[in-house]
This record gives structure tokens, C-alpha cells and sequence, in this order.
């Protein structure tokens, strides 16, 4: 399964990304592993956090 790179996620799906971590400084699409559609490191003012996902409609949701 392809990764979706970071700056490709909708915007939906970015904001709520940034409603549980606050506004994002950076983001690094992690482009290992095979489990998820969005793989990435994001940075905040105070934290890094690793981010995961699949579509809503995705059948291992």
C-alpha cells in the first residue's frame, strides 16, 4: 500500500490532526512500513508526535 505523503492529506483530515496536537511546524512523511495510508512524524511548538492512518472506507478501519 503506498504511503500518502504528508502535504497530500485533505484538509479535513489535517484539521483533525491539528485539533488533538495544536498548529504544525513541520511534518516528515515516514515512508517505511506497510500498515497505513499516512505515516508521519509532526512537529508542534511543543512536541513531536507520530501520526497514523487510513481512510474511513478503508476495510481494516
Amino acid at each position: 500500500m503506498p504511503t500518502i505523503r504528508f502535504r497530500e492529506i485533505p484538509a479535513d483530515a489535517l484539521a483533525v490532526i491539528e485539533a488533538h496536537t495544536g498548529p504544525l511546524i513541520k511534518a516528515e512523511t515516514v515512508s517505511t512500513g506497510l500498515n497505513s495510508e499516512i505515516a508521519a512524524r509532526v512537529h508542534t511548538a511543543d512536541a513531536t508526535v507520530f501520526v497514523k492512518g487510513l481512510r474511513q472506507d478503508h476495510r481494516r478501519v
